[in-house]
């Protein structure tokens, strides 16, 4: 749609640039993303926070961590929505504390996310989204602080939603805390029943610990329950042409040739 705009000569906008990255984002199509950043600047788009922030998230989910810290540094006035942007970026790809570094420059926090997230409610009189919270349960998840992560949960003045409690779990997966990866799993499976993702966390941690009994538990009960697993995929982009490739996906003209080829890297 965007390059009809310019094929039929009518001018991108600002508005035109907030849409589409964030569907660019969504594919992971890193080149054409910045393709559009550069054709922004040319076209001199304001970069504002909210275009700014919609080019952080776009960089980081398309894996460009280069460009997120680039974008940001950019931003001539930062505030609570590219902040919010550069910390879900970064933790995104296990970089917390390079998003702390980042926070403790801006002189607010002292190197930690909670005391800045507190200073953007009771001293910016900012009310925190479920995004907010999602990354400073993702934050305090992947710096280790558990507990704080779970309590922070606890307290929310908002009812915490599925993506919350997966970002603590991938942190109890990720430091090995058993205990409360079995808690939070079965708040998950009580919050969705078929959704495959907490019994695939959960086995992932006891397996970690080498406890085949458990594994072999949490399988049991989603085969009873008919619970299956999401196929595994894959985005590669060439030529400016998204690609989508399926785990034991065989129904592409040339899957044999794809196959070959990938087991031959």
């Amino acid at each position: 749609m965007f390059h009809l705009m310019q094929m039929g000569e009518v001018r991108p906008n600002y508005v035109t640039f907030v849409s589409v990255l964030p569907a660019i984002s969504r594919l992971g199509a890193l080149e054409l993303g910045k393709w559009v950043h550069l054709y922004a600047k040319r076209n001199e788009i304001v970069i504002d926070d909210v275009l700014g922030s919609v080019l952080i998230d776009m960089s980081a989910k398309c894996g460009s961590i280069e460009k997120v810290v680039q974008v940001f540094d950019r931003i001539s006035k930062p505030n609570t929505i590219t902040w919010s942007a550069i910390i879900g970026g970064l933790t995104m790809h296990g970089r917390a504390k390079d998003a702390l570094d980042y926070l403790s420059k801006d002189g607010l926090v002292g190197g930690r996310g909670r005391l800045f997230f507190n200073h953007m409610v009771n001293v910016v009189g900012f009310e925190p989204r479920l995004e907010h919270y999602r990354c400073m349960v993702d934050l305090l998840g992947r710096a280790g602080l558990l507990k704080e992560a779970e309590e922070f949960i606890l307290n929310m003045p908002i009812k915490p939603d599925d993506v919350i409690w997966k970002a603590l779990l991938g942190a109890c997966k990720m430091h090995g805390n058993i205990d409360m990866g079995d808690r939070v799993a079965g708040i998950l499976m009580n919050m969705a029943h078929r959704d495959s993702g907490a019994y695939v966390a959960l086995s992932n941690i006891y397996a970690s610990s080498r406890d085949w009994e458990s594994v072999a538990r949490v399988r049991l009960k989603m085969k009873e329950l008919d619970v299956r697993k999401d196929p595994g995929c894959s985005w590669i982009e060439l030529d400016g042409v998204v690609h989508e490739f399926l785990v034991e996906d065989d129904s592409r003209p040339r899957a044999k040739e794809i196959h070959y080829a990938a087991g031959n890297c």
